[in-house]
């Protein structure tokens, strides 16, 4: 039953695309909201082709008696500005900030979104009746910029989103024989995906026929791409790596079904939604020591302090081959995803909403 205090969630995000972590979240959390019969609202400043029935405008928010307002703050964006303007008391979920010293080089206009996300951050704790942050790793970055107080509630993964049949296409093209490492993920430089194919090529003297499958946005003509292009061919592995770009989900899930380990050597993640959904459907795990990816991983997964590639390619073998390390991490990454299905932490976000409602002026 509706507490007489539990206030309408009108969450407001920046962009809502297709495949983006912050974005499946405002979803799992507005389908959540109506299912307690609080009439919610979902504002985006961008609504791709996916979402466009989903969500209004931003600028078609008009404030009502008994709103409470749900910010996701993944850089500075219209989102972010129009809560600053509005004044209103506001829910903070925190997804992180890439810092833009791993965006030198890039477009622009993304370098000055998050360098603006992580300095005008500061600007935020006044208003902020509660604030949110996906990893302890991210609350750090929340109480460096002002907030007393933060909590920690991770993603709310809806793995609905991935009991679909896989890509028949996908799965009759990759499952060969060969060996298919995966990365999921935006192609930018901060998740060093020129590790993934430097590890590749050390990983071929084991398996000579393994394939790197890269399966996120990438700009083709972009600097970063063209380098990493030119890297593999330098190492002799051109042929094997294979830049997929962002898939429908049928496809995304036939790539995890094919992949033989999922790579993620990045250096900088808030949290790691794709160890989650790898770890859910049997993948092991291979990840750098980073940020939150081991917050993520916990003990299900293989973490790498150092990228001495000969030695991880080594570890991959018995990774990614079948045995009995296979088999125990296999297991190990199911029981931690089931930790973040989004049933399971629906009561958590009960009683932060109610909370929060209750503190709310």
């Amino acid at each position: 039953m509706r507490s007489e205090r539990t206030l309408r969630p009108v969450q407001l995000i920046s962009d809502l695309v297709f495949g983006d972590a912050a974005a499946n979240e405002a979803l799992t959390l507005d389908h959540m909201f109506e299912r307690w019969g609080l009439r919610p609202a979902l504002h985006a400043a961008r609504t791709d082709a996916h979402y466009a029935a989903v969500a209004q405008p931003l600028a078609a928010y008009r404030p009502e008696r008994g709103d409470l307002v749900l910010l996701h703050y993944t850089a500075w964006s219209p989102a972010a500005e129009a809560a600053l303007a509005g004044g209103w008391p506001l829910v903070l979920v925190y997804h992180n900030v890439t810092p833009p010293a791993y965006l030198e080089g890039l477009d622009p206009g993304t370098l000055a979104a998050t360098a603006a996300g992580r300095a005008r951050l500061r600007e935020l704790p006044q208003q902020t009746v509660l604030a949110l942050a996906k990893s302890a790793f991210s609350r750090g970055d929340l109480l460096a910029a002002g907030f007393g107080a933060a909590e920690v509630l991770p993603y709310a993964v809806d793995y609905g989103r991935l009991a679909v049949a896989p890509d028949p296409t996908v799965l009759a093209r990759w499952q060969d024989g060969a060996a298919n490492l995966l990365v999921v993920g935006r192609v930018v430089p901060h998740k060093r995906v020129e590790d993934a194919i430097k590890l590749l090529a050390h990983y071929r003297v084991y398996e000579p026929s393994a394939r790197l499958l890269v399966v996120g946005a990438h700009d083709e003509l972009g600097p970063y791409c063209r380098w990493l292009r030119g890297l593999a061919l330098r190492l002799g592995v051109a042929d094997g790596v294979h830049f997929l770009g962002q898939v429908p989900q049928p496809a995304l899930v036939a790539y995890y079904r094919v992949a033989a380990a999922l790579l993620c050597l990045s250096e900088h993640e808030g949290f790691g939604v794709p160890l989650v959904e790898a770890m859910h459907l049997g993948v092991p795990v291979l990840a750098h020591a980073a940020a939150a990816l081991p917050e993520t991983l916990g003990d299900a997964g293989v973490l790498v302090l150092r990228k001495h590639f000969p030695t991880l390619a080594a570890l991959l073998a018995l990774v990614a081959r079948p045995g009995p390390l296979r088999d125990r991490l296999v297991a190990c990454g199911r029981e931690r995803a089931a930790a973040f299905a989004a049933e399971r932490l629906e009561a958590r976000w009960r009683e932060v909403w109610e909370r929060a409602s209750r503190t709310r002026p």
